[in-house]
């Protein structure tokens, strides 16, 4: 909105001289945007700011009196002498063609950022030459030439190779204006005729006839301009069709070098600039910043101010249409929307809440504050004071027809003509105390009013000013909220115990399956089509028409699930008010979907806390936290959302290039991923999401990092955007990578890896099959040696000498038949013992043969003075089971030999062989009655002992090679009578069948 200068500060009120005949205080209403303010405490430099660049990534230059600062939006990196800007007072700042930041210094010096440092000018020490005039501006255009403006000399060129000289060198000119329509830049100086002529330049002998020299590479033209008398500095710009100087407090306005129109400032200009339409005077003095929104405004002097109480060094618009302000005392300044005003009334104390608003008649704005002050805000802009009550007004009401005010409190209270009338009971209802609200409702038919409080629910009947209904006493004693009459006539009440419709004096609980009608409802309102829109404490809000209810909250894009108040404009739009931020909820007229957009400080509230809405007209009337806000209903939503880039990537925490991240080792996994989106609307919460493959579902976040600590081997594509303040999201920041695979993960080496063990497993087969077949060659060659020592063992020579002479015996003794019958048996046990040698195996029923033949000849030789037994388990299959030869024989040669040595010449000898089948063995038991073995191993001393010991132990070799577990192919125990004594011995053996 403009202002005319003479009107900006006074203007009439109206209406409620009228409707009020007591009127106190009266003051002007001061419309301005929210400006947040940036200052030493959030990391700049200094608070004396000369100028404002954005570059082409989008970060924020401010020169200071300190040095230069970077601002991304989270925090501020100052540049100073450590960085190499050795001049610390910048005054202007340009981004060239190629990305670099130049800087502008007071001592003249040219510095310029590029590639994180700060590089020095090669030609600086040209300046040197002129460090009594005070830099005023610079170019850094593509091509030959770069030029400084000095004031009081002119403007300086510089080419590559240090050459310079002045452009107004050969003309008397003043003023000295050079335009580059391609770079949207101008360069002013203003001249003195003694440096003129200290210089050489020609000298303007005119006291009254000033001129305005207009280059671009040359001079392109002189005018005639005014000069007010005295002016020594001054400040200019050009922008082709409008040329704009200040003239010692004067601003002086051309159209196309034609003077239009001059008109005083209150000091000297330290800004004049373009944005779009709008032209901006930035003023020294704490006067503020001047806008002039149309040409039409600047030639007749129509302006708005901005920052008064601050000197306004720079103007400047971001890309995403926020408006910063440097100032001289106070660092930056911050509007993200011009649009959006404050109003802050000097009569409304710095400690009072606005809690309610109201249309007023004629389209004034009622507020009511906690302080219990009434106030008004006509369509000129003034602000009124109306009345003061006990306590704080919550809501209030004004009723055209009777022109009314009603008012919450305690009690309620309505004030016509000046005049305030507490509201009484009726008799009938035989209550002395007074009438307590909160809020009011006027019915349709303008015959009630409704109050509502936090213990009831009470009817005012107009025409008799009176209470006429109330809820207290009743089972309906507690705290109603929100009253509204829809376009039915139905009465809706919200209350603590949820939705209630009254009717014929009766509240009834509305029902539905739905939970939300039970939770606190605090604001209804209607659209047009018969919607009733409620809005709850916990709940969001719920949208409901004939069968079919609509919840929308947190999770549908509401700043909160905690309303306030709901409005509906004159488009349909709901607006819900809650205590973190405002919404406007839309319905899409084709698709019939609910939108939500959110308004907050992003937008430019000066406050999230929103505590009650208004609409008169086009604007929207919001009462937050920190002040009167007055926003434009039909705002243009923001569809563009600036992109995040990358600050830093970390790949096990070393810096890389983002072309690096294609070709990372396999235990290069450990990714950190450091990005920043460039939105100042934001103040450090700008929402991001990212995703790991096209296929993951969106992760949230407000951090400016992610990490992945350890990515296995793969391809992967980082996804990631940024949202902007309307809720739309950027394009996507597409980082791609791949983690190469181990060598032992490749193909080559998983084939290479399967011929190594396909050969390798047959070379260990055959190795394994090669050693088993020695081994089993060994064995049988062990076998062999063990038969042939065991059929030497059998026959010992002893017991063939022995056998011979009792033969011999039987001959001499002419027992013929003795003699056959014995050399029978020897011959048959040779011959058996013979063929076993020659066998690996022999049946059960050879085996006990050749036992029978040995143990009868070894009878004959003892005379007869043993007697044996050899049985048989009738489970075994004498002619079927088989077994290595001679293995029972050595120790029945021993039991016979040392266990029946007995002393007693009349003691028989007892033995007992016996064949049994356990399990996979054949267990043999040989059992005699003889000495026992300790009395029996002492008598083992001779040769033929030795020869049975031998006998014995090759025989325990070849039941280990028949695979029979150690210790138990062999058992040796002496048996014991009840006594105690020595009973004999036997012997187990168990043979692997």
């Amino acid at each position: 909105m403009t202002f005319l200068r003479s009107s900006h500060y006074f203007k009439a009120l109206h209406l409620w001289s009228v409707l009020l005949s007591s009127l106190v205080l009266s003051a002007q209403n001061d419309h301005q945007p929210y400006f947040r303010n940036y200052s030493t405490d959030d990391g700049l430099p200094s608070p004396e700011v000369h100028d404002i660049l954005q570059d082409r990534q989008g970060y924020l230059w401010i020169a200071t009196d300190n040095g230069v600062s970077r601002f991304d939006g989270y925090r501020f990196h100052n540049y100073g002498a450590k960085q190499g800007l050795m001049n610390n007072v910048v005054f202007f700042l340009e981004e060239d063609s190629h990305g670099r930041v130049w800087m502008q210094t007071m001592s003249g010096n040219m510095y310029y950022y590029d590639q994180d440092s700060i590089h020095t000018y090669a030609h600086n020490d040209i300046f040197g030459q002129y460090r009594y005039f005070l830099p005023n501006g610079f170019m850094i255009p593509e091509g030959k030439w770069h030029y400084f403006s000095l004031i009081h000399l002119g403007i300086l060129r510089v080419d590559s190779t240090g050459r310079h000289d002045f452009l107004n060198r050969n003309t008397s000119s003043m003023l000295v204006l050079l335009e580059k329509p391609e770079l949207k830049r101008s360069l002013f100086s203003i001249v003195g005729n003694a440096t003129l002529q200290q210089f050489g330049f020609p000298v303007n002998t005119s006291p009254t006839n000033h001129q305005l020299a207009v280059f671009s590479d040359s001079l392109n033209g002189v005018h005639d301009v005014y000069l007010k008398p005295g002016t020594t500095r001054s400040s200019g710009f050009s922008e082709g069709q409008h040329q704009l100087f200040d003239f010692r407090k004067e601003l002086v306005i051309y159209q196309n070098y034609e003077l239009v129109s001059r008109f005083p400032i209150p000091s000297k200009a330290a800004e004049i600039d373009r944005i779009d339409s709008t032209f901006w005077v930035g003023l020294n003095n704490k006067e503020g910043v001047w806008a002039f929104p149309s040409v039409s405004d600047l030639h007749q002097g129509r302006y708005q101010r901005y920052l008064k109480g601050n000197s306004i060094s720079a103007v400047y618009r971001d890309n995403l249409g926020g408006h910063w302000f440097g100032t001289l005392e106070d660092g930056l300044r911050y509007a993200p929307n011009l649009d959006l005003r404050v109003i802050r009334p000097e009569i409304l104390s710095p400690n009072e809440n606005i809690l309610c608003l109201q249309r007023g008649s004629d389209g004034q704005l009622l507020l009511g504050t906690d302080a219990g002050q009434i106030y008004a805000l006509d369509t000129t802009g003034n602000f009124q004071k109306l009345q003061k009550i006990e306590g704080g007004v919550y809501d209030l009401r004004y009723t055209t027809n009777d022109r009314t005010l009603w008012v919450t409190g305690q009690p309620l209270q309505m004030i016509r003509g000046g005049k305030r009338k507490p509201v009484p009971y009726a008799d009938a209802l035989s209550r002395a105390e007074l009438v307590s609200s909160k809020r009011i409702l006027p019915s349709a038919d303008s015959s009630r009013i409704y109050c509502l409080s936090s213990i009831g629910l009470e009817v005012v009947d107009r025409s008799a000013e009176q209470v006429v209904f109330s809820t207290l006493g009743t089972t309906y004693q507690t705290s109603f909220l929100d009253a509204f009459e829809d376009s039915g006539g139905r009465i809706w009440i919200g209350s603590t115990r949820g939705l209630l419709e009254f009717s014929e004096d009766q509240l009834r609980p509305v029902v539905h399956r739905e939970p939300f009608f039970q939770l606190r409802i605090e604001a209804i309102n209607e659209l047009a089509d018969g919607t009733l829109v409620m809005g709850s404490k916990g709940g969001g809000i719920a949208l409901w028409k004939d069968a079919q209810v609509t919840i929308l909250d947190d999770k549908a894009g509401l700043t909160s699930n905690m309303i306030e108040s709901i409005i509906i404009d004159d488009e349909q739009q709901i607006w819900v008010a809650t205590l973190n931020g405002l919404n406007v909820v839309r319905r899409d007229s084709v698709t019939r979907e609910w939108s939500i957009r959110q308004v907050t400080m992003s937008h430019g509230l000066p406050s999230n806390e929103i505590h009650d809405l208004c609409h008169i007209g086009n604007w929207l009337y919001i009462a937050t936290g920190n002040g009167l806000v007055r926003f434009p209903l039909k705002q243009k939503i923001t569809r563009y959302a600036p992109a995040p880039f990358f600050e830093t990537i970390l790949v096990n925490g070393q810096p890389v290039d983002q072309d690096q991240l294609g070709r990372l080792k396999y235990n290069e996994g450990n990714i950190q991923l450091h990005f920043i989106c460039l939105n100042y609307k934001f103040r450090e919460n700008i929402p991001y999401r990212y995703k790991l493959n096209a296929d993951a579902a969106w992760s949230y976040t407000r951090d400016r990092s992610v990490n992945y600590a350890a990515l296995t081997p793969g391809n992967y594509t980082f996804e990631l955007q940024a949202q902007n303040e309307d809720g739309a999201w950027s394009e996507s920041l597409i980082a791609e990578f791949s983690i190469s695979r181990p060598f032992w993960q490749r193909l080559w080496f998983r084939l290479g890896a399967v011929a190594f063990l396909l050969f390798g497993g047959i070379y260990y087969w055959y190795r394994v099959r090669l050693t088993r077949l020695r081994k089993e060659a060994l064995t049988e060659k062990q076998i062999n040696e063990l038969h042939r020592s065991a059929l030497q063992a059998q026959m010992n020579p002893h017991f063939i000498f022995n056998c011979l002479n009792s033969i011999q015996s039987f001959i001499a003794s002419g027992d013929k038949t003795s003699a056959m019958h014995y050399l029978a048996r020897f011959a048959k046990l040779v011959r058996a013992t013979l063929n076993a040698s020659t066998q690996a195996s022999i049946s059960l029923e050879e085996e006990v043969q050749v036992l029978k033949n040995y143990i009868e000849l070894e009878k004959l030789r003892f005379h007869d003075r043993f007697e044996y037994t050899i049985e048989i388990d009738p489970e075994l299959d004498p002619f079927e089971i088989s077994l290595p030869p001679l293995l029972v024989q050595p120790f029945v040669e021993n039991a016979i030999n040392h266990g029946f040595n007995f002393t007693d010449p009349t003691r028989i000898g007892d033995l007992r062989i016996r064949y049994q089948k356990a399990g996979g063995y054949l267990r043999v038991s040989i059992r005699d009655n003889g000495l026992g073995i300790d009395r029996s191993q002492q008598h083992q001393a001779n040769a033929t002992s030795i020869h049975q010991l031998m006998g014995m132990s090759i025989t325990q070799k070849r039941l280990s090679l028949q695979g029979a577990p150690a210790g138990d192919h062999l058992q040796v125990e002496e048996l014991k009578d009840e006594a105690n004594n020595t009973a004999g011995t036997e012997v187990v053996i168990r043979i692997k069948i």
